[in-house]
């Protein structure tokens, strides 16, 4: 049974935050490193989720040879964390192939899922760091939202904390289930892991904003925020940081965080036919980009990513990468001493 965890910091592999010191320094001096990159492997996915879109975004898929490229073209500039997500990331039958090929190149691997389709694949995920899981609430509400998964969500959880697998929860907040956060709490206290949370927003390829219908009141998700905030200074496991809950709170759902992006510098996101992008935001149209193409133009293509000015960020891995990174340039010794320290804690 995995460690309990309160702080995103603690779910990363130690040895490697240790070793993203030099490239982080030389990315702040103005030598920018993707220490980061998230890799939308698909689109395709097994549920069809109330509020998502994504799976609706048309196009291909790279093979398996070609993004084992690209493991190898992002490990030599100084990648370290490389995530694969989607859609459906285990739709693709050769992730736990691509996860062991990263592995062995000594990139700390993950992906993240739905869940469902974990126990028929347990064999096969080894190669995962960290395993995250989508799960928005209590039997009801999961299943209204999330195509009657609640139980095959179980199930994986199960089969992962019975091999030692690690894994968090990640929950998306909307007017479905804002009062049941408790439950996946709960759940992450029971699995001895820790829960992400991110509000429910408008995702860039849903041109008819199916999600509006779920959102709550823009008081209702402050309020929602600092329950958060609270059950985390009580120790529970809220992996979410205190800067991304009050940020959420004060800028839901028209605003934008005060906060410079480092999206196609230290992080980017890759579309499943092998574009580079900045984040999850701009996947839909990053194929129009045909200079960003990693494949036909190896690391060429992440200086042609074209500039973007956001209304708003509340996705939540580029936004606690944009917070962490904004107080690296402010407190340099505090925000590193504060990310070694929780890499290092037992």
């Amino acid at each position: 049974m995995q460690k309990a965890a309160n702080n995103w910091i603690d779910l990363l592999d130690r040895s490697a935050m240790v070793r993203s010191v030099p490239s982080v320094l030389k990315a702040m001096a103005g030598h920018p490193v993707p220490l980061r990159v998230t890799h939308c492997i698909s689109y395709r996915c097994n549920l069809d989720c109330a509020y998502c879109s994504r799976h609706d975004i048309p196009g291909s898929e790279l093979s398996t040879e070609e993004i084992k490229h690209l493991l190898k073209l992002f490990r030599d500039v100084g990648t370290l964390f490389w995530s694969f997500n989607g859609g459906e990331a285990l739709v693709r039958e050769d992730l736990g192939e691509l996860l062991t090929v990263g592995k062995n190149l000594g990139i700390t691997m993950s992906f993240a899922t739905n869940g469902t389709l974990i126990p028929d694949r347990i064999d096969e995920i080894g190669g995962a760091e960290m395993i995250s899981v989508s799960i928005d609430g209590p039997r009801d509400i999961q299943d209204a939202a999330r195509s009657s998964s609640y139980g095959k969500v179980i199930k994986g959880l199960d089969a992962m904390a019975a091999r030692g697998v690690r894994f968090n929860l990640f929950a998306v907040i909307g007017s479905h289930n804002i009062d049941s956060l408790d439950h996946v709490i709960d759940l992450a206290e029971h699995y001895r892991t820790a829960a992400f949370f991110q509000p429910i927003r408008i995702q860039k390829e849903d041109e008819t904003e199916n999600a509006r219908s779920y959102f709550p009141e823009a008081s209702r998700m402050r309020d929602a925020m600092a329950y958060l905030a609270g059950e985390k200074r009580r120790s529970r496991p809220v992996a979410s940081s205190y800067e991304y809950l009050e940020s959420i709170g004060k800028c839901w759902p028209n605003r934008m965080p005060a906060v410079r992006c480092y999206g196609g510098r230290l992080f980017c996101f890759i579309t499943p036919d092998g574009f580079v992008t900045q984040c999850c935001d701009t996947l839909a149209s990053a194929s129009a980009n045909k200079e960003c193409n990693l494949i036909t133009d190896g690391m060429a293509a992440l200086k042609n990513i074209p500039p973007l000015r956001c209304a708003t960020c509340y996705s939540s891995l580029p936004l606690e990468a944009n917070l962490f990174f904004s107080n690296l340039r402010r407190n340099p010794l505090g925000a590193m001493g504060k990310a070694i320290r929780g890499a290092l804690r037992v």
